[in-house]
């Protein structure tokens, strides 16, 4: 077999290497700049040269790699996803139907879905146009392009003109990342997109309840329960994400005050009323209580984080009735009556 040189992309906080065997295969090395952090640098890909050279020109070196493995690593967004929808409503109930991907950034919660139901049509919504510029890349990429529609949001607590009803909604680690002045506006208005009937997802959304917070600030204990100022000066201090420069509201959108199952409820209560939804159990593709779906649902990329993962399961197992305190993250589905 003829190995071809690799090629090499360039870019202001980094480099990138390809090492091509075939057109469909490549092995991509990240070597990011002095002083650009990455969390993955390296990665076997089926993407093509423009694709990898158009995610480098909008996510650069430092999540360049993991925004590739977000769509391709069946550990990754894919066990979210999977476990997440079809956990609660079987994968025939979506054949023909209508999904709203509010929040979809990149396009890989999309493409992942898109794979999985062929003959479910898509509505991508999302603010940052570079991203959805990604989003639009790999629905071509893939030839799903004729059945999703990428529209870019005109304000994080708003919906673009004219999109109409909707089947399924999916919010894919998109609800924390909303400021509280946001999220009843926002939810009100994809509420309403929302058919009789249709089902929201709500997952990969940190806990509020829940004694770590590791989405954030990467597991910093008892932060959940502080007040805002304290919250904000302990998140800056002792986290080693370098979150010490940033403001209140930064935190605030980097997704540091996630959500919980209760204030959903709440919020919808206060919206339609007790009466006018209901709030699914697991109960398809063997999944039957809340433990084992967070359990499916989460990323699992090493050895390690299996393990954590595992102990964390254990402990939420031994918690019995507060399990919900051990939980980092929330996982829901809700139908509107």
């Amino acid at each position: 077999m003829r190995v071809l040189l690799p090629t090499s992309l360039s870019h202001p906080t980094g480099t990138v290497e390809i090492h091509r065997d075939s057109p469909d295969s490549a092995r991509i090395v990240v070597k990011p700049g002095p002083g650009v952090f990455s969390p993955r640098t390296t990665w076997t890909t089926s993407y093509p040269d423009d694709l990898l050279e158009h995610v480098l020109s909008v996510k650069g070196t430092s999540y360049m790699v993991d925004e590739i493995m977000r769509d391709e690593c069946r550990d990754y967004v894919w066990r979210a996803l999977y476990w997440g929808l079809f956990s609660f409503v079987p994968k025939g109930d979506f054949a023909g139907k209508r999904i709203l991907d509010f929040g979809c950034g990149g396009g890989a919660s999309t493409s992942i879905l898109a794979r999985e139901l062929p003959d479910t049509s898509f509505v991508c919504v999302e603010l940052d146009a570079a991203l959805l510029s990604i989003a639009e890349a790999r629905a071509a990429h893939y030839g799903f392009d004729d059945r999703a529609e990428l529209l870019v949001s005109p304000d994080p607590s708003a919906l673009p003109p004219g999109i109409g009803q909707f089947d399924f909604i999916s919010f894919s680690a998109v609800f924390e990342h909303l400021l509280p002045a946001e999220r009843d506006p926002l939810l009100a208005l994809v509420w309403s997109a929302l058919k009789p009937g249709g089902v929201m997802f709500i997952n990969q959304t940190p806990n509020r309840r829940s004694v770590m917070e590791y989405h954030t600030t990467g597991g910093l204990p008892f932060i959940n329960y502080l007040p805002d100022r304290l919250a904000g000066r302990y998140a800056r201090v002792a986290s080693k994400r370098g979150l010490h420069q940033m403001s209140w509201e930064e935190l605030l959108r980097a997704g540091l005050r996630g959500a919980s199952t209760a204030e959903v409820r709440r919020r919808l209560v206060s919206l339609c009323g007790s009466e006018g939804f209901d709030i699914l159990q697991p109960q398809y593709e063997g999944t039957h209580d809340e433990v084992e779906l967070w359990h499916r649902t989460t990323s699992m990329l090493d050895d390690r984080s299996r393990t954590i993962k595992g102990l964390i399961k254990a402990a939420a197992r031994a918690a019995g009735p507060l399990y919900g305190l051990v939980l980092p993250s929330i996982v829901m589905a809700v139908r509107k009556r």
